[in-house]
C-alpha cells in the first residue's frame, strides 16, 4: 500500500511541477543560478580563474543570450528549461531535423526557450517525463550536473565529417601555379610569373611580397596573414599523416622533409600488391628514424605505421645523473573546424582537439658519491648538520629548472594549404634518482566561438608504476597548432608531467637501538644512503623517505599565433605540487 502511495504522489508532484511555475517538490535538491552559471562557466573553460563574475562571464560567452540578466535572481533554483537553454549556448549544439522531428514536448507552449529545449531533448542533455513534459518547476540537482556532463561531453568531443576546403585571398593577392626554387628569399620561377614589384602572391603553400623583379627571378619579403587571407572554411576528422611531417628542430633547423608518397590509406584487392605495398611503406619509415642534439639534450624520434616514439636525454651536474624522457603517442586523432576571417581577424568558429594513448617515461638515473666526495661531511652523530651537509652536497648537481625547445612537426593536412603542428619542450629540475611510467588517453585542445576562447583538456589515467628516491619534476610541453600558408593560426600548449618530493628521515641510534636524534629533510634518499656508506660514523643510522608524486599541468594559448593579435594569448596552471598530489608512500632505505 505504501509502494502504492508514493508512486501515486511522485506522478502528482511530476504532474505540478509541469503546470505550476516555480513549484519545488518538498525534499528537492537544487541547484542556485549563481552556482549554476559558476559551475558552467568553469567546466567549459570560459573562466580562467577563482575569481570571476558568473553572469559577466556566461554573457560574453552568449550562454545568456536569450534572458535579460538584470532580471535574472541569483538565489532562484534553476528550472530544467533554464539548464537546457544555458547547455545548448555554452557547447553550441544543435540537432539535425530528423532529430529534432522525434521531439515530443506536450507542454511547449510553457516553454519561452523552447527551440533550444528541443535541441536539448534531441541530444540528450535533459529527458521530458513519462508524460512527454518538461517541468518548468526547479530541476534536481543530480539532473542539473548529469545534463552538464552530457553537455561537456558532446561539446569536448566533436567530430566533424570531411567537407571541402574552401580559402578566399584578399582582392588583389595573385595565385601562382609555376614550378620554382626558393633560395632564402629569393624566388626563381620556370616561367614568367606574371608578378609585379608590390605584387602579394601565393606559391606553394606559402605567402610573399614581392620586394624586386627581375625576370623570373623575384626578391620577396614577409607579409602578414591578414593581407593575404580573407575567408577560411574547413572542417575534418582525421589521423595525421605522421611520416609526411617535416620535422625541425629547436633552433629551427630542418632535421627531416618527411615522406609526402607515403600510402597510408591506400585500398588492396590483391595480395601481392597489398605485401609490396607494405614492404614499400615500411621502407619509407625507416626513414622517419632521427637523432640530433639541443642544447645538450640527445633527441630521437621514429615514425612508426601507429604513432610516434620520440625520447630526449641530458647528462647533468658532473655527469653523474641523467635524465631521459621517452614518449609513445599512439592512436592519434585529430578533429579541426576553421571559420575565420583572416582579413578582418574574426575567427567565427575554430576547434582544434587531439586525442592519443600515451605512455610517458620519466628517468633520472645515477649516484652522486662523486659530487659528495667534494664535501667533508666529517664524523659524529649530530642528524641536522650531517644531513645538512649531504644537502649542500647536493647542490653541485641539480639542475634548475628551464623550458628549451626540442623539435617540431609540420603535417599537411590533405590536399589543403592547411597544416598541423605538433612541437615538444622539456622543463626539468632534478635532485635524486627515479623512474616514473605513466600510461593515459589524453584529450586536449582549444575552441575559439565569436573571437572567445576555452581550453579543453582530459586525461584518464590507466597506470602507473614508480620508484623513487628523490626529488624532481620532468615535464614534456606538447604543443598543438593550426596553420595556413606557413601562418600559425591557433596554437595550444600543454605542458604536462610528473614530479615528486622526496623526504629523508633520518635516526641515529646508539648500541641498544635508542633513538639518539632524528631529522626530516627535503633530500635525495639515495644521497644520504651514500653518503652515510662514505662516511665515519661512530653510530647506527635508520634511514626511511616518504615520496610525494604529484601532476603537472600548465597550459598556455595564443603564445605564436594570429589569435595573440586579438588578446587570446593566456597561461594558467591547471594543478602542480600545490594542489595536483596523487600518491603517497614511505620506503625505508
Amino acid at each position: 500500500m505504501a509502494k502504492i502511495l508514493s508512486t501515486i504522489m511522485a506522478v502528482i508532484m511530476l504532474v505540478i511541477s509541469s503546470i505550476v511555475p516555480g513549484f519545488v517538490a518538498p525534499g528537492t535538491d537544487t541547484v542556485s543560478t549563481s552556482d549554476w552559471l559558476y559551475e558552467l562557466d568553469v567546466e567549459f573553460g570560459f573562466a580562467k580563474n577563482d575569481d570571476f563574475d558568473e553572469v559577466k562571464v556566461a554573457s560574453e560567452w552568449g550562454v545568456l543570450v536569450d534572458y535579460d540578466t538584470d532580471k535574472l535572481d541569483l538565489e532562484e533554483p534553476v528550472t530544467a528549461d533554464f539548464v537546457a537553454t544555458t547547455l545548448v549556448n555554452a557547447a553550441n549544439l544543435t540537432a539535425t531535423p530528423e532529430e529534432l522531428a522525434s521531439v515530443k514536448i506536450k507542454n511547449a507552449d510553457k516553454l519561452a526557450t523552447y527551440d533550444k529545449v528541443a535541441v536539448a531533448v534531441a541530444k540528450g542533455v535533459i529527458a521530458t517525463s513519462t508524460f512527454n513534459t518538461v517541468s518548468v518547476g526547479a530541476m534536481d540537482a543530480d539532473d542539473c550536473w548529469d545534463a552538464l556532463d552530457c553537455a561537456l561531453e558532446l561539446a569536448n568531443n566533436k567530430t566533424f565529417k570531411e567537407s571541402a576546403f574552401d580559402v578566399q585571398y584578399v582582392d588583389g593577392v595573385k595565385v601562382v601555379d609555376a614550378d620554382f626554387e626558393a633560395d632564402g628569399d629569393v624566388i626563381t620561377f620556370s616561367e614568367d610569373a606574371g608578378i609585379d614589384a608590390g605584387d602579394i602572391f601565393v606559391a606553394g603553400n606559402e605567402a610573399y611580397r614581392a620586394e624586386s623583379v627581375d625576370g623570373n627571378v623575384v626578391t620577396t619579403a614577409a607579409v602578414e596573414a591578414e593581407d593575404v587571407i580573407d575567408n577560411v572554411d574547413y572542417e575534418g576528422t582525421f589521423a595525421p599523416n605522421l611520416a609526411a611531417a617535416v620535422i625541425t628542430d629547436g633552433t629551427g633547423a630542418v632535421v627531416s622533409e618527411g615522406v609526402s608518397d607515403f600510402n597510408s590509406d591506400s585500398i588492396f584487392t590483391d595480395l601481392k600488391d597489398k605485401a609490396l605495398d607494405a614492404l614499400y611503406n615500411a621502407d619509407l619509415l625507416q626513414k622517419i628514424n632521427i637523432s640530433f642534439s639541443v642544447k645538450g639534450f640527445k633527441v630521437k624520434a621514429k615514425v612508426t605505421d601507429t604513432g610516434l616514439k620520440f625520447g630526449i636525454s641530458k647528462t647533468l651536474g658532473n655527469g653523474n645523473v641523467n635524465v631521459s624522457k621517452e614518449y609513445d603517442l599512439q592512436n592519434l586523432k585529430l578533429n579541426a573546424k576553421f571559420d575565420a576571417s583572416i582579413k578582418n581577424l574574426k575567427f567565427n568558429e575554430v576547434y582544434l582537439t587531439s586525442k592519443y594513448t600515451l605512455v610517458d617515461t620519466t628517468t633520472i638515473s645515477g649516484g652522486y658519491v662523486c659530487s659528495l666526495a667534494e664535501k667533508e661531511l666529517g664524523e659524529g652523530a649530530d642528524a641536522v648538520t650531517f644531513l645538512d651537509r649531504v644537502k649542500q652536497g647536493l647542490f653541485t648537481v641539480k639542475s634548475g629548472e628551464s623550458k628549451i625547445d626540442i623539435a617540431r612537426f609540420d603535417i599537411p593536412i590533405g590536399n589543403t594549404s592547411l597544416t598541423i603542428s605538433i612541437d615538444f619542450s622539456v622543463v626539468i629540475g632534478v635532485d635524486g634518482s627515479m623512474q616514473v611510467v605513466v600510461t593515459s588517453n589524453n584529450y586536449s585542445g582549444y575552441e575559439i566561438i565569436n573571437n572567445k576562447g576555452r581550453f579543453i583538456h582530459d586525461e584518464e589515467k590507466l597506470d602507473k608504476q614508480i620508484n623513487a628516491a628523490g626529488d624532481f619534476s620532468v615535464c614534456l610541453g606538447v604543443g598543438l597548432g593550426l596553420g595556413i600558408l606557413g601562418y600559425d593560426v591557433v596554437d595550444v600548449n600543454v605542458t604536462g608531467g610528473i614530479g615528486a618530493s622526496v623526504y629523508a628521515t633520518l635516526k641515529f641510534l646508539d648500541g641498544e637501538g635508542n633513538v639518539i636524534t632524528e631529522s626530516t629533510v627535503n633530500v635525495a634518499v639515495d644521497a644520504v644512503s651514500a653518503a652515510i656508506a662514505g662516511s665515519d660514523l661512530d653510530v647506527d643510522a635508520d634511514l626511511h623517505g616518504t615520496v610525494e608524486v604529484y601532476g603537472i599541468l600548465k597550459v598556455s594559448v595564443g603564445q605564436n599565433s594570429l589569435i595573440k593579435k586579438i588578446g587570446l594569448n593566456k597561461t594558467w596552471t591547471i594543478f602542480d605540487k600545490s594542489n595536483g598530489t596523487f600518491f603517497t608512500y614511505t620506503f625505508d632505505a
